[in-house]
């Protein structure tokens, strides 16, 4: 087997769409067609990786397989021997799984050098610009983005549902680029001019900077920083990037960041105080401020140098500790935070922060229980000691990780 033509890969093309196009300047029908041949040729080759090619466009990408992801893989690096001139490009296009996570373990996703929230990646539906299909028929694979809701090139909304059918749009169901399934070229689609909030966002996730806007998360230059602090954005305000209502939001909250955050973490320190039943020193960070330090603990790193929302977290807490000094009655500095929560504070993971109370560097708070090893999620550490820590040992805009651990 051999494929005779070898179409040229946009730089933003999803995966997907380049092996489609592929098999059809190859001369095949349809991608199912085509990947049936790949199937029996990689049967030959080595039956395993065989196994582990989908027949399913909407199933091509590596991310999608968990266990057969490396065989995935070396089907991928076999295909890409089959072109008479070149290298096929393949594995540089794919998403793959990534070794990264956001936040509280949010699983992420890794194409071309970027993480990405692999909640992110749309399900159900590919919209697409009739301006950009007009001018090359090619899938972006940032339309496979949920928070990428307007075209940040010609500032018109993505078109999501058939103006002839009224269908969903989906390029990997319907194996068709430029047309819906029911014969309408969606290069005729009518345009509608985007809302300035959703064009801003969308310009923010393609990676463009936008002019005036000079928030941090404009300013970092590190894509993987700005999904970050977008899923984070997410899990703090409870609500939906593509969610139009949204849009205004989280496009004001950045701009006159830390603004919004600090006057949200007043309000949950205010509310805390109104119900609370038990001392300061029995309080735990979590019941006070929720999941704040998990959420923000990686995205996707944990030094503050590089996760400006961490840092304005740290930065906060630093002034709550500054001005409730230590009293013979129990204050906010005084609630517990978990093993976890200390390594978020610390830049630092579990492990070190383990080895710091072993140290003694860190002072229990609680007694464990019968001489049982401290839990990463049990509350045990006063937020003051941690942050009287930071400042006298850990000071870096740069990961503590492997810090105070055993040379072993």
């Amino acid at each position: 087997m051999e494929l005779l033509v070898r179409p040229k890969p946009f730089i933003d093309e999803s995966f997907e769409c380049y092996l489609l196009r592929l098999a059809q300047e190859n001369g095949f029908e349809s991608y199912r067609v085509f990947s049936a041949v790949v199937h029996e040729w990689l049967m030959e080759q080595d039956h395993r990786a065989a196994g582990a090619f989908p027949r399913s466009l909407g199933l091509l990408n590596v991310y999608h397989a968990n266990r057969s992801s490396s065989l995935r893989v070396r089907a991928i690096q076999l295909l890409q021997h089959l072109s008479r001139s070149q290298e096929l490009p393949l594995l540089k296009l794919a998403v793959m799984h990534s070794s990264a996570t956001f936040g509280n373990r949010r699983a992420a996703v890794f194409r071309d050098g970027i993480d990405i929230p692999r909640s992110f990646l749309r399900h159900k539906g590919i919209p697409i610009c009739p301006e950009c299909l007009n001018e090359q028929s090619y899938v972006r694979q940032h339309w496979h983005l949920k928070p990428y809701v307007a075209c940040h090139k010609h500032g018109i909304e993505l078109v999501s549902h058939c103006p002839g059918c009224g269908g969903l749009l989906d390029y990997q169901e319907s194996e068709l680029i430029t047309h819906c399934d029911c014969g309408f070229d969606l290069r005729f689609a009518e345009r509608k001019s985007a809302k300035p909030e959703a064009l801003e966002l969308s310009t923010l996730v393609a990676g463009e900077s936008v002019a005036g806007n000079g928030s941090p998360l404009a300013v970092t230059e590190n894509l993987s920083v700005r999904y970050g602090a977008l899923l984070w954005f997410e899990s703090f305000t409870d609500s939906r990037l593509e969610e139009p209502e949204t849009f205004i939001e989280v496009v004001g909250f950045f701009e006159t960041w830390p603004q919004g955050l600090m006057e949200e973490l007043e309000q949950r320190r205010d509310r805390a105080e109104q119900w609370l039943v038990k001392g300061y020193n029995r309080t735990f960070f979590r019941e006070v401020y929720g999941d704040l330090l998990l959420d923000a603990r990686k995205l996707p790193m944990r030094d503050i140098g590089r996760n400006f929302v961490l840092k304005a977290i740290v930065d906060y807490l630093n002034e709550l500790v500054r001005v409730k000094p230590l009293s013979k009655q129990a204050n906010i500095a005084d609630v517990l935070l978990s093993l976890v929560e200390a390594a978020a504070l610390l830049s630092s993971n579990v492990e070190a922060v383990y080895r710091l109370y072993q140290g003694g560097f860190l002072s229990l708070a609680i007694r464990p229980k019968g001489g049982t090893k401290l839990e990463p999620q049990t509350p045990a550490f006063r937020l003051r000691d941690v942050m009287e820590l930071r400042l006298a040992r850990m000071q870096s805009q740069n990961d503590g990780g492997d810090r105070h651990l055993p040379a072993w």
